[in-house]
């Protein structure tokens, strides 16, 4: 009968202790996850609850709440900005277009929301999220890829 090499036995524990603190730190993983969750809700509905109250002393004081006649808010991407800042999350460029109508913020063009979503996608203030989805920059959120458009082949 042949006696395992010791330098096998001390792999073998290092290995099974390995696992097991692999295994232990998913365990707390899981747990905190879970835990996690229901504050990441809590946070989400605060949010919604927070640009509600917003909308509501915007519309008691006439107008004058989240989006202010000042130079850097008198263009439409500046009132964009400031409304996006006020509801602390992404928005739908139809939903910016209607609460800049909201606000007497004029959006030109024929097409409002084509013409706002120019102007966001050249200000650095701004992040593409999701499709037609904006955010603040500042956020740090992961910013969409750009689609590349084939380009036509020309007629000759």
């Amino acid at each position: 009968m042949t006696r395992p090499k010791l330098s096998c036995i001390v792999q073998y524990m290092k290995t099974s202790v390995l696992h097991t603190a692999k295994a232990e730190l998913e365990a707390e993983l899981k747990q905190l996850e879970t835990q996690l969750a229901p504050l990441q809700e809590r946070v989400i509905l605060k949010r919604e609850q927070l640009a509600a109250l917003e909308r509501v002393l915007e519309i008691e004081s006439g107008g004058e709440g989240i989006v202010r006649r000042t130079p850097r808010s008198n263009n439409m991407t500046g009132a964009a900005f400031e409304i996006l800042k006020s509801s602390g999350k992404p928005a739908h460029y139809t939903d910016l277009v209607g609460r800049l109508e909201e606000a007497g913020v004029e959006v030109p063009g024929r097409q409002p929301g084509a013409n706002l979503i120019a102007h966001l996608s050249r200000d650095n203030r701004f992040i593409r999220v999701g499709s037609g989805i904006y955010a603040l920059s500042e956020w740090g959120m992961k910013a969409m890829p750009k689609r590349r458009r084939a380009k036509r082949a020309r007629r000759g």
